[in-house]
């Protein structure tokens, strides 16, 4: 390790089983860390950047990556109800099956649910839901994607074909569409917008990767 940054930022619980993030703030943060680091670091000669970070958040965002609404975390439990939604339209067994993940407030897609209930009019408004690993790339440069480790979080990730799965979206009312395009870890996806080359000191063309950021889905492990 030749540079590090750290920064804290909050986590809001007003209420039982809440956990939200203003995903801006983290967003700002990020950027700081990162100037921090490099500078730190002495190193000039910069050929890529990756990521790894906190898995099942679902932030809504517009097209220029704003979110609209903070961050649900992973640790926000409050979807019970959406996860049980998701258990009678898909079956549990059948959920595990095709995306390695058992119905669990935790996944991404019971949140996204959770914010059509809370705010319908943020969901209706919402370009993408993406997670912090998307959010972060896109904010840096690249288009909306995100690595199948961690689409494999979401339980809405089909893991044989690699793909989004129509059937368990289509059952739960959520065009696919809405969601960042799955690519494999280590993928170039872009490169870093020149004014944030500039404001953290690395090349212009400083390659976006992402990386496996959670341990994947797996249907073979016992989850039962």
């Amino acid at each position: 390790m030749l540079g590090q940054g750290f920064q804290e930022y909050d986590v809001f619980c007003r209420e039982p089983a809440m956990a939200e993030q203003d995903a801006e703030q983290v967003w700002t943060r990020t950027r700081s860390v990162l100037q921090e680091a490099v500078a730190q670091s002495g190193v000039k000669d910069i050929a890529a950047l990756s990521l790894s970070v906190q898995g099942d958040a679902v932030i809504p965002i517009d097209q220029d990556f704003r979110p609209l609404h903070p961050a649900i975390l992973g640790m926000d439990y409050r979807s019970q109800r959406q996860t049980t939604e998701c258990e009678e339209k898909c079956g549990a067994f059948e959920l595990f099956q095709r995306t390695g993940m058992r119905p669990h407030p935790m996944n991404s897609v019971t949140k996204i649910l959770l914010l059509r209930d809370l705010a319908p009019g943020v969901f209706a408004r919402a370009w993408k839901f993406v997670t912090y690993a998307d959010f972060i790339l896109g904010k840096l440069g690249a288009e909306p994607v995100i690595d199948h480790t961690m689409a494999s979080r979401t339980m809405a990730f089909d893991l044989t074909s690699r793909r989004w799965s129509h059937e368990i979206l289509d059952n739960l009312e959520l065009e696919t569409d809405r969601f960042s395009t799955p690519v494999a870890s280590g993928t170039t996806v872009g490169t870093i917008r020149q004014d944030l080359a500039q404001e953290l000191g690395v090349p212009t063309n400083l390659a976006l990767v992402p990386a496996a950021t959670t341990k994947p889905a797996r249907p073979w492990a016992p989850a039962w």
